[in-house]
């Protein structure tokens, strides 16, 4: 007794979807569809042949491919393949995002395995209709990624906040997460690991990879056998997929740990070891973030000692030195504070590679770089806990009444209730303690140069010790600078000497007859530091005074290899010969942003304004031939006239930069500013030249003798000052260069010479186009026509008087070009 009905199409249950895993190749079904008959794609893939030619830069760069979404073809029995699914619109995004952001080959095909679920409905474009996947996950073959990062397992980091078992925040601080949690947490060994990656803007961590089941087993493996305690961090490879998966072929640990802290000199760490007052007076167990760059950076010995790193300890009661670094981490240190342009609060991102030890409570790094951390990117500083201050008694406040009130003499008075205010504690003194007992002290001028000394009879018995080799000089001074001061300088190829230094080149060793010192000898020392030694009478004829008691002025520098520039490595302070009393002089360098904005302008005047105005010249036929009578010249003298106004500004920033600092009197002592004066004085008489050049002779008569002279004379010194501005670009960006104010030499050579060189070769095809191929007059010399045209147009003769050109002038194909034009 079967009844029948149909149940229309909106009434029925959602068709079950089917799980499907396919493996072949991607492709774009706007190239799929392109060729129905042959299946060629834009790229030439035969993709019913040959879909692995099918490449990236097809389906990344052209629009259509991108557009039309994508797909994937499955290897047929006969050999040839067929699309069986296109992917919804999610994972057309997710093949997208690959695309753009792989670093696979581009001109290659790629292979995949896809996993999703059949919707039932259709990808339809054009006349192609194909069953469409969704949830699609698809893994990229042929593209094994490398990446570094913080091994994590996933049941932390799923925890709120990303909070781990062991209290590690993993976004913010994942150095922290133990191995102890990851190794002995069953749910942590269980849940699978991941891999985590810097967030863009630097303010934290983010999971980037989780690992399939064979690399959660490499990572436990490699955590069940490390030694490490935490700061684990591990490179892998493998290939990934949309899901954001990587199956891991390898992974390995690395050498190197992270740490964040607050910069700190171990000079001011172990200042007073019982309070860790810094040497300014910051609190570095409660407020380290008090302790200033200034004395970090010039305090001697802050500069000589070393640098580390403040961590909270475990308790939560203060800050206590966590990390060490060796020599190359103390270089790193100097020569962030060097250039830091923070005051105080240097909480730091550090990196380095462990180095044993096992004396003290801190651990080493080697191979140090740091990073200061943005305040908004630091986790909240942690407050020291400290003790409840005891409560003051209470007052009792009952009221008295019949008072009688008697004055008690100064005398009679019992001042033991009087609350006695405790002295503050008086900053420490400076240690001058020398660690060599041949000298009673030694002076740390910056952390590559020492200076040791002592004073016996009438004479100094110094020493300059030199980290890493080089040259060192110190100079008694009556001022801060160099000019007329008395140096005494020690090179690693022969004994210390005097030398005399009268201005800011070279210092020039003084005669035999002045060579005074004694007892001088030079060591390069096992450790590739020199040892300079000798002795200096205090008090010599034509020389500064060194003062047995009471200050001296000096100066000193340093650097690499023979006596030539010392950069930044030099400095100046007031010394007491007897006490060791001394104070460091602040000397204010030329800025470096002045010395890059000067030679920008001189680039754009010298290598692009004057080699254009020289071409507009040049192409004074061709703009003649054409009509263009005074063009070339309106040219010509905009790009000369602003290459001097371009000039004078350049000069004047440097003229102001030189000026206000401690090199104020050195404008013309060094080649580059007189080579510079040279050519702003050539550009400007040129430009003089032009304006009140000789008017050109009657037309028909030849150039009369003054319009000879100004023509030959014009070109000599306009050709001749470019010359001489290439070589003074050069030689100023060799010298920005020695004094560290650029870095990038080949950047600036590269924008002197290539304007120049172009405008150069544009030149001479001009120059053999006019004298070798362009059509010349059959009645006259040639570009006589043209010549005159061109006294014509610097005078501003109009159209009217071009009938006093004798005829030939413009017989230059006539037939495209008439006397008139």
């Amino acid at each position: 007794s079967v009844s029948i009905e149909l149940i229309p199409e909106e009434c029925r249950p959602s068709r079950p979807s089917k799980s499907v895993e396919v493996r072949g190749f991607l492709i774009d079904l706007y190239c799929w569809q392109l060729n129905p008959d042959t299946r060629i794609a834009i790229d030439g893939a035969d993709l019913d042949e040959s879909p692995e030619d099918h490449t990236i830069h097809c389906m990344r760069d052209i629009e259509q491919c991108r557009a039309n979404g994508f797909g994937v073809v499955v290897e047929q029995d006969d050999g040839t393949y067929d699309l069986v699914y296109g992917f919804d619109d999610a994972g057309n995004e997710a093949v997208l995002a690959w695309l753009d952001s792989t670093s696979a080959d581009d001109s290659i095909g790629v292979e995949i395995t896809v996993t999703g679920l059949e919707t039932g409905n259709d990808v339809v474009l054009n006349d192609l209709t194909v069953a469409e996947l969704t949830g699609v996950v698809v893994r990229f073959h042929r593209d094994v990624i490398t990446h570094t990062g913080f091994l994590i397992d996933i049941l932390c980091w799923e925890r709120d906040d990303h909070v781990a078992i062991d209290g590690a925040i993993l976004d913010t601080n994942p150095e922290e997460h133990s191995i102890k949690c990851m190794r002995d947490v069953p749910e942590c060994r269980e849940n699978g690991h991941g891999i985590l990656k810097p967030v863009s803007d630097g303010c934290g961590y983010d999971l980037v990879y989780t690992f399939d089941e064979a690399g959660s087993a490499l990572a436990l493996e490699f955590i069940d056998s490390t030694e490490k305690e935490n700061n684990i961090i591990v490179t892998v490879t493998g290939e990934i997929d949309t899901a954001g998966t990587m199956y891991v072929e390898t992974l390995e640990a690395e050498d190197y740990q992270i740490h964040e802290g607050y910069l700190v000199d171990y000079y001011c760490w172990t200042l007073d070891p019982d309070t860790r007052l810094a040497f300014d007076g910051a609190d570095l167990v409660n407020s380290p973030q008090d302790h200033s760059i200034k004395c970090m950076r010039d305090v001697p010995e802050c500069r000589a000692n070393g640098y580390g790193l403040l961590q909270m300890n475990e308790d939560g009661t203060g800050y206590e030195y966590a990390v060490d670094f060796d020599d190359s981490g103390d270089e790193a240190a100097l020569d962030f504070v060097d250039s830091a342009t923070i005051t105080d609060d240097v909480y730091v991102r550090i990196q380095g590679t462990p180095v044993s030890n096992v004396e003290n409570d801190y651990f080493t790094l080697s191979s140090v770089s740091i990073e200061l951390i943005p305040e908004e990117c630091r986790p909240s500083r942690p407050i020291p806990q400290t003790p409840e201050p005891t409560p003051l008694p209470e007052v009792n406040c009952d009221s008295l009444s019949s008072v009688s009130i008697e004055l008690i003499p100064e005398e009679c008075r019992n001042n033991s209730n009087i609350p006695q205010t405790p002295e503050p504690t008086p900053l420490p003194e400076v240690n001058c303690d020398s660690d060599d007992p041949d000298y009673d002290f030694a002076l740390a001028l910056d952390g590559s140069l020492t200076f040791y000394w002592r004073i016996v009879g009438d004479s100094l018995q110094g020493r300059l010790l030199k980290k890493g080799g080089g040259f060192a000089a110190i100079a008694a001074s009556n001022d801060e600078f160099m000019p007329n001061s008395d140096a005494i300088i020690g090179l690693e190829s022969e004994e210390p000497s005097k030398y005399e230094i009268l201005t800011r080149t070279t210092p020039s060793k003084r005669g035999e007859s002045e060579q005074t010192l004694t007892d001088t000898s030079t060591t390069v020392l096992d450790n590739g530091d020199v040892d300079y030694r000798f002795t200096k009478i205090l008090v010599e004829d034509g020389e500064i005074t060194l003062n047995a008691v009471g200050e001296t002025l000096f100066i000193w520098a340093h650097g690499s290899g023979g006596l030539a520039f010392h950069g930044n490595n030099f400095g100046a302070l007031t010394l007491d010969l007897g006490s060791c009393n001394f104070e460091t002089i602040s000397l204010k360098p030329v800025t470096s942003q002045a010395i890059k904005i000067h030679g920008m302008l001189m680039i754009a005047a010298w290598s692009f304004c004057a080699p254009l105005g020289i071409l507009f010249a040049r192409l004074k036929h061709l703009a003649l031939r054409h009509g263009f009578l005074k063009t070339w010249l309106y040219a010509h003298a905009f790009m000369q006239i602003t290459m001097l106004v371009l000039t004078a500004i350049g000069f004047s920033i440097a003229y102001k930069a030189i000026k206000k600092s401690d090199l104020r009197d050195d404008h013309l002592t060094f080649r580059h500013p007189k080579l510079g004066v040279t050519t702003m004085v050539g550009a400007m008489a040129n430009v003089l030249m032009g304006i009140l050049r000789p008017h050109p002779s009657p037309a028909g008569e030849d150039k009369s003798f003054p319009r000879l002279c100004f023509e030959c004379l014009h070109r000599v010194v306009g050709f001749g000052t470019a010359i001489v501005s290439l070589i003074t670009q050069l030689a100023g960006i060799y010298k920005a260069m020695d004094l560290q104010h650029i870095s990038q030499i080949r950047t600036w050579n590269a924008a002197v010479l290539v304007p120049v060189c172009t405008t150069g070769f544009l030149g001479i095809i001009a120059t053999l186009y006019i004298n070798f191929w362009m059509d010349q007059p059959s009645n006259a010399s040639p570009h006589k026509g043209v010549d005159k045209a061109v006294e014509l147009a610097e005078e501003g003769e109009t159209k009217k008087d071009q009938k006093q050109i004798p005829s030939g002038y413009f017989e230059i194909n006539r037939s495209e070009y008439s006397t008139s034009t």
